[in-house]
């Protein structure tokens, strides 16, 4: 009886019992390699991303990962990810109807660190890129900018 419980224990394979806490991929792959990658970065938004992980995720080389994203996407995977960031800061910042956000508002450094930032002023000049407007005149009115991303 011992041996059958530990052979169904080593059978199981471990992003199963993991992947709903961490951004272990589903045990079940999907056909498109690029939708694999979209359901990564959606489930692992806040972790480290680089070219390269992306690209294994999707089982390619790096360059021709980052070929066919660009293609596809209109926008390089990396700037996919900074803008997919942005677009959870701001939920975070405007109490964006319909975001799980969290009942209080983060300060913008904590913020700036949880999507992946160095430092406030490199998370102010990415979020104004994107919105047109600074992380904190889009906290004090954010309905006029929450269309622009």
């Amino acid at each position: 009886m011992g041996q059958s419980r530990r052979m169904t224990t080593t059978n199981a394979h471990p992003a199963e019992a993991d992947s709903e806490r961490t951004c272990a991929a589903p045990h079940q792959p999907r056909a498109d390699p690029l939708e694999r990658v979209l359901e990564h970065v959606d489930r692992c938004l806040l972790e480290p991303l680089s070219v390269a992980a992306l690209a294994e995720v999707a089982g390619l080389s790096p360059f021709h990962f980052s070929r066919m994203f660009t293609a596809r996407n209109g926008e390089s995977v990396m700037a996919y990810v900074r803008r997919q960031r942005m677009l959870h800061a701001a939920a975070r910042l405007g109490d964006n109807p319909g975001a799980a956000v969290d009942s209080q508002r983060p300060t913008l450094i904590d913020l700036a660190f949880d999507c992946g930032f160095e430092s406030q002023e490199a998370f102010t000049r990415a979020f104004k890129q994107v919105f047109g407007v600074t992380p904190g005149r889009f906290q004090r009115d954010p309905a006029p900018h929450q269309a622009k991303a």
